[in-house]
Order: structure tokens, then sequence, then C-alpha cells
């Protein structure tokens, strides 16, 4: 499988387990205050089609500031998601193009030191607040050995399966991101310290993903006082060389979902 995108070397994807690592931040939200409109269920992905050029300067912002690892907008650039408005045939060429503007922004006159390193966003196919509304195991596993292969194709550096809200999809995500050879990496919205939002075990998530093939563990899309439990009780349950990691939403509110997705790395 060819690559758009030259990934990073072997050396700069160690020296993430030298040193803490920063993530960036949201993207949808930043790129709603400047002033764009992101109707669902396109959200970012609506940007990238109509306005890649502020999705690559809310990236440069996040290098700019420190972040050693950028996400790129490819939360809802997938075939599942574009086919509800009659554009499954632009998945990959859009993925790809989400890549190219944070590989741009990571490397561009906007990074200082060494460039960061750019993680493709792999979410549920569904809405990522509504674990009820996943679709079954054999339209998982199609959905995402294609996302995961998109995403390699691209030229990502590590594959983010995030913003996961049960074990069953975050199994068969992890399963086919780990199958491309990239590092990955989890994220998990939890509704309590020890329960991801479809009440499923945390303790058993995190167990699950790291037999998968998971290097790092992260809580996402959470309120900070949660996720803090949360990240304490993943500790708990990792070992060695697993990473572990948090980027919770800003504000400190109910977990039902809001109009348009916010305070997530999309």
């Amino acid at each position: 499988m060819s690559r758009a995108n030259p990934a990073a070397s072997p050396h700069a994807m160690q020296s993430l387990t030298a040193r803490p690592v920063l993530l960036d931040g949201a993207l949808g939200t930043e790129l709603e205050r400047r002033g764009l409109t992101l109707p669902l269920p396109l959200w970012t992905a609506e940007a990238i089609l109509h306005a890649p050029d502020a999705v690559r300067v809310v990236h440069e912002a996040y290098v700019r500031a420190g972040a050693h690892v950028i996400t790129a907008a490819t939360f809802r650039t997938t075939r599942w998601t574009l086919s509800k408005v009659g554009m499954p045939d632009q998945a990959e060429e859009l993925t790809r193009l989400a890549v190219k503007l944070a590989r741009e922004a990571s490397s561009g006159p906007a990074s200082t030191l060494a460039p960061a390193l750019v993680a493709g966003s792999m979410a549920p196919l569904e809405d990522c607040y509504h674990p009820e509304l996943a679709p079954g195991d054999l339209v998982l596993r199609a959905e995402h050995r294609h996302n995961a292969h998109s995403l390699a194709a691209a030229g990502v550096d590590i594959i983010l399966v995030e913003t996961q809200n049960s074990i069953r999809e975050a199994r068969i995500a992890t399963h086919f991101a780990r199958a491309t050879r990239i590092p990955v990496w989890v994220s998990f919205i939890v509704k309590s310290g020890d329960e991801l939002l479809n009440g499923d075990s945390l303790r058993d998530a995190v167990r699950t993903v790291v037999k998968y093939g998971a290097e790092a563990v992260l809580i996402s899309c959470t309120p900070p006082t949660v996720a803090a439990q949360a990240v304490m009780n993943v500790s708990m349950h990792v070992h060695g060389q697993i990473a572990i990691g948090v980027y919770p939403n800003a504000l400190d509110h109910s977990i039902s979902p809001p109009t348009s997705p916010t305070g997530a790395t999309a």
C-alpha cells in the first residue's frame, strides 16, 4: 500500500515515549469560533470540502502553541458518513486532503522545533454520544477496515481510534487499525470513572484494546472531573510501555450531546 505523505521516522515515534506528549485541541470548536458553519453529519469534513485553508490555520496555531501531535480532520471523512450526503466515493480523497493539511501545518513555518506527528482520527461510525446507534458487527468490520486502510494510505503517523463508546466497536476498530502496522492509540468516552458511555466496564475496555494492539489508552470528550477519575482507573489496568492520556471537554457540563460535538479533536 502506497502512502501519500511521508510518515515520521522511527526516531520521532520513539521520542514520544521519552517525554510527556502534548496533543492539539478541538478543531470543530475552533472553526466554529472563527465563523464557520459545520452542519451534521459532515461536521469538520464540511470544512475540508469548503474551507481547507481555515483547517490548516487552526492546525498551525496548535503547532505554534507547542503540540507534539496534530490530529487530522478525518473524524467524518468516512465512506459511512459521506454516504449520507451522496458522496461515498470521495472518502479517500477527503481523507488524503485532511492528512495533507495537518502534515503541511506540522512541518511548515509554524513548527519551530521538530515537526509534530500527524494522527488520523478514526471515530465511531455513528454519533459518539449515542452508542445505541452503532450498526452490527458486519458493518463495523467492513467500514473500519476501509477507514483504517484510507488513513494508512494517506500517510498518518498514528491512528487515533477515538471517542469510542463501547467495547464492541473499539475492539473492531482497533483490530483493523493495528492491521495497518501503524501505531494505534485508543480513546474512550466515559459516563463515570469506571464505565464507558454505554455502560461497559472501563477496566474491560482498556484490557481489550491493549490485547488488540493499542499502544496508548486515553479518555476523551468527557468533563474534566470525570475524566480525572477515569484516568486514575486506567492507570491501574495498564502496564509496561502502554501510555495513558486525556483530552477532556473544556466545560464541565452534562454529557448530553450538544447541537454539534464540541471538545473533540476532529
